[in-house]
């Protein structure tokens, strides 16, 4: 999880840990999102508006699955 808080500006951890469940989130996330980035080896999205589409819908649909 270094990499989230990182990513939210918090890599010594100073606010915290992250609740178990958005842990889980977060990587259930994470890896809906690779799954997409895979996928475009062969099958790259159009143009930039459609891969965030995409990425944002690969995203929202694991979070509503959790």
């Amino acid at each position: 999880m270094a990499a989230v808080r990182a990513l939210v500006g918090d890599p010594a951890g100073v606010y915290g840990a992250l609740a178990p469940h958005l842990e889980s989130q977060i990587h259930d996330v994470c890896a809906s999102v690779s799954d997409v980035h895979a996928e475009w080896r062969t099958r790259p999205p159009a143009d930039e508006a459609a891969a965030r589409a995409e990425l944002t819908a690969a995203a929202r649909h694991q979070v509503a699955a959790s």
